[in-house]
């Protein structure tokens, strides 16, 4: 009985005494003085491992198709105006016309476009137009372009008794006193200015019947005067009627403006 109570007292005493060792093992915690509110004892937090997420495995499937894409339909280009094809053995040229002549030179262009004689006309700026035409063509319209229309001023308009049959250009004062003394004695001697104009007469020649003369056209190409005449005639008879015309033309050959004079009857 007595060992009994030793044994308990004993196992009593070593549980204190290992209850005193594990508080005296504990660390103690010593607070900063300083410190208004002790730190709080930081707590461990378990981190959640992330759950595998399920990789699903791809079903076999049919090859991607493209579908078809409609191709865009090109856009209608311009259509050029068409452009007619020269005849073998004729050229394509630039023609310059001066600003007078411009007018009769564009005209004739036209005239000649509608006949197909000149294709691939192109008006220009400057009084020029380029075409395609034969060398024939265009060597007549390279004389057009320099050739400008004179207007002219009847001066006198007769029919007399005389032989004569002429044309005569008349660049002074001098000759045209001399003309008028010996082929028109008694009718008036007009005064012309012959430094900016020129005379110019035309006896048609004795007739068998009555007729006048008459100035159709008069061009100047460069400083050549070309005058277009024609001698009419009407139903009456007469015989050895001469018919005369003169005219006063603004170019002056006494300057030099025009060198040469050429008359053409028509018919």
């Amino acid at each position: 009985m007595l060992r009994k109570s030793k044994l308990a007292v004993l196992l009593v005493s070593l549980t204190l005494v290992g209850a005193c060792r594990a508080k005296i093992d504990a660390p103690v915690q010593v607070n900063d003085p300083n410190d208004l509110e002790p730190s709080p004892t930081p707590t461990a937090t378990a981190t959640p491992m992330p759950s595998a997420t399920p990789t699903a495995m791809p079903s076999p499937s049919a090859s991607p198709t493209s579908s078809p894409t409609a191709t865009p339909s090109p856009s209608a280009s311009p259509t050029a105006t068409p452009t007619a094809t020269p005849t073998p053995g004729w050229s394509t040229i630039i023609i310059q016309a001066t600003a007078d002549a411009y007018a009769s030179f564009l005209a004739e262009v036209r005239r000649l476009e509608s006949q197909s004689m000149v294709v691939n006309v192109q008006i220009l700026a400057d009084f020029r137009i380029q075409l395609t035409a034969s060398a024939t063509v265009i060597t007549q319209l390279q004389e057009v372009a320099r050739t400008e229309p004179v207007s002219f001023q009847p001066l006198l308009q007769i029919s007399i008794n005389s032989p004569f049959t002429f044309t005569r250009a008349i660049g002074s004062a001098q000759e045209l006193i001399d003309f008028y003394r010996q082929y028109l004695p008694g009718q008036p001697l007009p005064g012309i200015d012959f430094s900016h104009s020129t005379v110019l007469a035309i006896f048609g020649g004795p007739q068998s019947s009555s007729s006048f003369s008459s100035v159709l056209s008069v061009k100047k190409t460069d400083k050549l005067l070309k005058v277009t005449y024609k001698v009419s005639t009407t139903s009456s008879t007469t015989n050895g009627v001469n018919p005369v015309q003169i005219v006063v033309v603004p170019k002056s050959m006494l300057t030099g403006e025009i060198t040469s004079v050429a008359f053409e009857q028509s018919n």
